[in-house]
């Protein structure tokens, strides 16, 4: 990848179930069914799986990958970005990232600060789980 021009960096992870329950590295873990999942019949919203999760970031313009590695099914995807963009710039040398891309299990204020800190625009979904209804003020009667 000497050389290259990476424009538009995205980490992300899948789940890799463990083929047996008696595993002991894997964990139960989250994560979110496909939209074609989720429209069958059979899906569930929320699906819980044991095993592991390969976290990876690549080029999103080429998809090659970049840097990857893997953890116990249980840990979320957010706490892994930084090892993965320290291992995208020692391998990219020649990089002029201008977006990250990511979905919202990467919605948290200390990846925006890291990116922010290398001139790097974050592209990331909003995750609304967390968020309190914002409710309107309630009129004072005359």
């Amino acid at each position: 990848m000497k050389g290259k021009q990476i424009r538009l960096l995205a980490p992300d992870s899948t789940d890799i179930p463990a083929h047996s329950h008696k595993d002991k590295d894997a964990r139960w873990g989250h994560r979110t069914p496909s939209k074609r999942e989720q429209e069958d019949a059979s899906g569930d919203a929320n699906d819980m799986f044991f095993g592991y999760k390969l976290h990876a970031i690549s080029d999103a313009e080429s998809d090659m990958p970049i840097g990857f590695f893997i953890a116990p099914g249980n840990r979320h995807d957010s706490v892994f970005f930084h090892k993965l963009f320290e291992e995208a710039k020692e391998k990219v040398l020649h990089c002029v990232w201008c977006k990250t891309l990511a979905d919202s299990g990467y919605d948290a204020t200390r990846i925006y600060k890291e990116l922010h800190e290398n001139n790097i625009m974050a592209v990331i979904a909003i995750n609304g789980r967390d968020q309190q209804k914002i409710r309107s003020p309630k009129r004072s009667r005359i």
